[in-house]
C-alpha cells in the first residue's frame, strides 16, 4: 500500500502531477482489448463519482487543483481553496467542487483537517433533478449544491490531470 505525492506546478522542473489521456487503448495500443480510441472518463448526460483519499499537509495553502478535466466552457474541477482566509490556515482547509456545462454549473465546497488522511467523494447527482453536486468526507454527506439544469457535459478529448496544482 502507498500513496502518491505531488507537487503540483511549482519548482523548476514544473512539478510532478499525472495527466491521463482519455482514449481506450491510447497508451499501449498493442495490449488494448479495446483500442478504439473512444473517450471513458467523459459523463456526457450521466451521473459521475470521483472519490480519493487526500492528505494535505499542515501549511497555509494556496488554490490547489487536485482533480480537473476541462475542455472550453466544459468541465469538472475539485481544489482546494486558498487557506489564507480561515481562522486556522494551517489546520484546516476547504475542497471545492465545480461543475460547469455551457453557461450553467455547480458548485459545492466543505472544510477539512489537514495532516491526515481524508475520503473525499463528489458526486454528480441527475437522478434526483436536474443536476446537483452531494459532496463526502469520510462516507458522511457534508454539503450540496443548488440543483441546475445541466447539458451535457462534453470534453471527450480532453486528458484528466491529477495533482497539476494550477488550473490547466
Amino acid at each position: 500500500t502507498g500513496y502518491l505525492g505531488f507537487s503540483g506546478s511549482s519548482g523548476a522542473s514544473g512539478g510532478t502531477y499525472l495527466s491521463v489521456k482519455d482514449f481506450k487503448g491510447s497508451t499501449a495500443y498493442s495490449l488494448s482489448q479495446d483500442p478504439t480510441g473512444e473517450s471513458i472518463l467523459d459523463p456526457g448526460t450521466g451521473p459521475f463519482t470521483w472519490e480519493f483519499y487526500l492528505n494535505v499537509p499542515p501549511r497555509a495553502n494556496d488554490n490547489q487543483v487536485i482533480a480537473q478535466k476541462i475542455s472550453g466552457s466544459n468541465g469538472i474541477t475539485i481544489f482546494l481553496s486558498s487557506s489564507a482566509s480561515k481562522t486556522s490556515p494551517t489546520t484546516k482547509a476547504d475542497v471545492v467542487t465545480i461543475v460547469k456545462s455551457g453557461d450553467q454549473y455547480l458548485s459545492s465546497s466543505f472544510e477539512i483537517d489537514k495532516g491526515k488522511f481524508n475520503h473525499i467523494a463528489a458526486v454528480l447527482d441527475r437522478a434526483s433533478g436536474p443536476g446537483q453536486i452531494l459532496m463526502y468526507r469520510n462516507g458522511i454527506k457534508i454539503s450540496t449544491s443548488n440543483y441546475s439544469n445541466l447539458s451535457q457535459i462534453d470534453f471527450k478529448t480532453s486528458p484528466l490531470t491529477l495533482g497539476s496544482g494550477t488550473l490547466q
